[in-house]
């Protein structure tokens, strides 16, 4: 009886493609499985009515709109690039957290990451977002000087004052925190694979209509930047696509349902980014009073 019992218990988990032992307690799941989850699951996150949401917001971003018509504003640039000199190398201290790599931004590096040295034998997924954000680094110097952002490290701009981050422009780099503290390298490859190429859209839009606007190109040269189209490179950087981004996430994903993981436990990390992906771009076309330091 107990043979025809756990001849029956391995037919189901072969049907299943569930893992389960003697006493019917499922352990994990085929690697073709898991695989084939990853998939179902990146597919059902793209499906949602939260994602469609935050497709649409930034493909109708008024930032984003005014840059394709030639008309964005010095400040809104301003605040772009002065965003991302915070972010950038917070992000780079989580994808780093993310791959198990003990590599941190140095103090002189905590906002501007180009005076970091990369890491050695950086692989995978968050192996290779860290690369990119370090490779990126010099680009966005180059831009934070060009829109009259000053070299000092607190962001002091050409008028005197200093730069004051948006927290709505920083909400998006701080999860990504969490998610590297709490290792959830699941939900965090998802959001990657899901919110990244609305991210590298909005840069490449961005991009061409910059690169047809005179009137910047001008206030831009002003400040000191000699060849406009290669002050644009950081955005070029990130227009471009990541090469197997899907296939880096997928495996990530398929390691995490191998061991009893589920899409229903990622979904809300990756709704959550997506929502501050927006935050961020509202913050750098419209900042609020929060975005003044005000006098200590």
């Amino acid at each position: 009886m107990r043979t025809r019992h756990a001849f029956a218990a391995a037919l189901a988990a072969l049907a299943s493609a569930e893992l389960i032992d003697d006493n019917g307690v499922q352990w994990g799941v085929t690697r073709a499985y898991a695989e084939a989850k990853a998939k179902d699951c990146l597919a059902s996150l793209r499906a949602t009515a939260w994602h469609a949401q935050t497709e649409r917001a930034l493909k109708n971003h008024p930032f984003v709109k005014a840059a394709e018509r030639g008309r964005l504003p010095l400040q809104a640039l301003q605040r772009f690039v002065g965003e991302q000199r915070f972010i950038q190398a917070n992000d780079a201290a989580s994808f780093a957290q993310l791959a198990g790599s003990d590599w941190r931004p140095t103090a002189a590096g905590l906002l501007d990451l180009w005076r970091n040295t990369p890491p050695d034998n950086l692989k995978g997924l968050f192996g290779t977002l860290l690369k990119g954000e370090l490779a990126a680094a010099p680009l966005l110097q180059r831009l934070i000087h060009a829109t009259g952002l000053d070299y000092d490290a607190h962001g002091r701009s050409e008028d005197g004052t200093f730069f004051a981050p948006e927290p709505r422009a920083q909400a998006y780099g701080a999860y990504w925190a969490l998610l590297a503290r709490d290792g959830k390298r699941a939900a965090a490859a998802a959001a990657a694979a899901v919110n990244f190429p609305a991210w590298g859209d909005a840069c490449r839009r961005v991009l061409h209509g910059l690169r047809k606007d005179e009137h910047m190109k001008n206030e831009l040269k002003k400040r000191g930047l000699a060849e406009y189209q290669e002050g644009l490179a950081f955005l070029a950087f990130f227009a471009e696509p990541l090469p197997n981004l899907e296939d880096m996430a997928l495996s990530i994903l398929a390691d995490d349902f191998e061991k009893n993981g589920a899409c229903e436990l990622i979904q809300d990390d990756v709704r959550t980014l997506q929502a501050y992906e927006v935050d961020f771009w509202d913050a750098v076309w419209k900042p609020s009073h929060h975005a003044s330091r005000g006098e200590l």
